[in-house]
């Protein structure tokens, strides 16, 4: 008799635990939309409101993570005839390194707005592997008389003295801009840019449209939708450039010209 109340209790406690997993679940993370190659989940905060969006896509083989680029661009092209005008933050993904004056010249080029670069470094010790850091600026294609290089010289250069290791700039292998729709296209349409990646506005786009009243949640939590800069806190999404890098879809070589060392 006493053998079978401690399986009794045993299996109770497993019930239990299982119902507590299962509501946690219901409760705290809603599947949103499931896409073809991604989808997003909310997860419910408190007060009707959800803490954040977890953005996930298919990336096991370079067969997946292009079908995920050419599906990104099919939403993005919607995003823009839905009648956004302009995409704060968009990522720019190059297909080579690019110098810092390559990198200027980029944005001259067009006359958009850059917020910020990603340089790339490469520590000789390790060879198989890359660090990448995410400078703030502010760049205005408009206005390039206004452009200000000598602290990122200074930053650049630090990385071949540093006492811990000496390391090289590879190149600016991402940047965040600003884009409306024309200059979207102009920009695809470049040699050297692989893709351009807009997936939290896709997403801000989405909620808007219907998930979040469907389930009767007011929004993000501490965030309006339309502020575009508290939207990317609450927004868990991973760039494709480290996974095109993985499976060498982009070119990974030194900046061909103006490379500092």
């Amino acid at each position: 008799m006493g053998r079978f109340i401690i399986r009794h209790r045993f299996s109770l406690f497993v019930s239990l635990d299982i119902i507590i997993l299962l509501y946690m679940q219901l409760y705290f993370s809603h599947q949103a939309l499931k896409a073809d190659g991604w989808n997003y989940l909310l997860d419910n905060g408190y007060e009707g409101y959800a803490s954040s969006v977890r953005v996930n896509y298919d990336g096991g083989s370079p067969a997946e993570i292009q079908h995920f680029v050419e599906v990104q661009r099919r939403e993005n092209d919607q995003l823009f005839q839905n009648g956004t005008r302009e995409v704060q933050g968009a990522i720019l993904d190059f297909k080579r390194p690019l110098s810092l004056a390559e990198a200027d010249a980029f944005i001259n080029k067009y006359g958009i707005w850059a917020d910020s670069y990603n340089l790339t470094i490469h520590n000789p010790l390790y060879p198989n592997s890359r660090a990448t850091l995410e400078v703030t600026l502010g760049r205005d294609g408009r206005n390039p008389q206004f452009f200000d290089n000598s602290w990122l010289d200074k930053t650049i250069a630090t990385f071949s003295t540093n006492n811990v290791c000496t390391c090289s700039f590879v190149g600016i292998t991402t940047m965040r801009v600003n884009l409306d729709y024309p200059h979207y296209k102009q920009l695809l349409a470049d040699k050297d840019v692989y893709t351009v990646e807009m997936m939290a506005q896709v997403v801000k786009a989405k909620l808007e449209n219907g998930p979040l009243l469907e389930w009767g949640l007011k929004g993000l939590y501490g965030v309006k939708l339309d502020d575009y800069n508290q939207l990317l806190h609450n927004v868990s999404y991973q760039p494709l450039y480290s996974q095109l890098e993985r499976f060498k879809m982009v070119q990974m070589t030194e900046a061909e010209t103006g490379n500092e060392k």
